[in-house]
């Protein structure tokens, strides 16, 4: 799932909570993505 064409040209950094090694890919994939909409750098 490569999403850098939808990616501001930006750096950023994640800090995961505790608990995220207990998701899935698809669960990490689907709250990263959701969260960069919210800062408006995914364009998706």
């Amino acid at each position: 799932m490569d999403m850098s064409s939808q990616l501001e040209h930006q750096d950023f950094v994640v800090i995961a909570r505790k608990g995220v090694e207990d998701l899935s890919y698809q669960d990490i994939y689907s709250n990263l993505v959701h969260v960069l909409k919210i800062a408006k750098l995914y364009k998706g």
